[in-house]
């Protein structure tokens, strides 16, 4: 028994300091003021499928750039569901963001604008199409244009009707090939929630109600809007549920998909790799270095 409560009791003070530390990401996120600005021919918007970017926030947006100089700005909704909140504050780190622009880099994975040159050659309308691609251009884009890129919030863009960090392929791309630590963790984490009551009384039932409080009380007072904060955490446990129910269904569609395409990519292989290839460069295209050291 004593054991247990040391265990539940360790685990109380793990939630207490994810709420401190998604608190302070979100903290971190500045909020889009409306103000105006000329279109720029030379910026492309680029929006997740589903989502749609009214001139308001387009031209907030563009005004924002300007006063930072800014070539590219990914767009975070100021309203959204308790559940996805806390995913944006789990996923985004804007000071690490921030302070390595040759880090990979994060997105709200619901909308952004770019300057024309920073998405040459790639995928745009594709992104525009599918989730999975829209946050790989993302994030290539973060990397084409290093510190002159930032993630702001805008209060007047509409979230996505479901949380984007569960769907299987967008989340494959941000953790890097694999969903196991989500597909695995989150029954995991329930399971020692649920358990813990039984097991360690006081500690246990500390963790039950800091785990339905934790989302509420780390997005309170930041730039997202969240409507009954509170209730929605009372019911985290069916909506956790939900979304990992969402992303297996949706790692089921994306390995179909998958398989579909293999005839079509043994055709294109069938005549060598090196038409895909552009030729070997001495120097960084992005920062003209000419020493290069390994990355990834």
């Amino acid at each position: 028994m004593l054991w247990g409560e040391l265990f539940w009791g360790l685990l109380a003070v793990v939630l207490v300091l994810d709420i401190g530390r998604v608190r302070r990401r979100l903290l971190s996120l500045t909020s889009l003021k409306i103000d105006e600005s000329d279109r720029d021919p030379d910026l492309v918007w680029v929006a997740a499928p589903g989502v749609t970017v009214s001139p308001e926030v387009q031209q907030a947006a563009m005004a924002h750039m300007g006063a930072h100089d800014l070539r590219a700005l990914d767009l975070v909704p100021g309203t959204m569901s308790l559940a996805m909140a806390w995913s944006m504050g789990c996923h985004i780190d804007i000071s690490l963001h921030r302070q390595d622009p040759a880090r990979p880099g994060d997105t709200g994975a619901h909308a952004f604008v770019a300057h024309r040159s920073a998405l040459e050659g790639l995928g745009v309308e594709e992104a525009r199409a599918k989730l999975a691609s829209f946050v790989a251009l993302a994030r290539e884009v973060r990397r084409r244009t290093g510190a002159s890129h930032d993630i702001v919030i805008a209060p007047r863009l509409a979230a996505q009707q479901h949380n984007p960090f569960f769907d299987a392929g967008a989340l494959q791309v941000k953790l890097g090939d694999s969903i196991l630590p989500v597909v695995i963790g989150l029954p995991a984490a329930l399971a020692l929630v649920l358990l813990g009551p039984l097991v360690a009384p006081w500690m246990g039932t500390l963790v039950l109600v800091l785990h339905h409080l934790q989302q509420a009380l780390a997005v309170r007072g930041t730039g997202i809007h969240v409507r009954w904060a509170l209730v929605q955490g009372l019911f985290r446990i069916p909506i956790d549920l939900a979304q990992w129910i969402a992303l297996l269904r949706s790692a089921g569609g994306q390995a179909a998909a998958i398989d579909a395409l293999r005839p079509t990519y043994s055709a294109l292989m069938a005549g060598g790799v090196d038409r895909f290839f552009s030729a070997p460069m001495e120097r960084c295209p992005i920062c003209i270095e000419g020493s290069f050291g390994r990355r990834f």
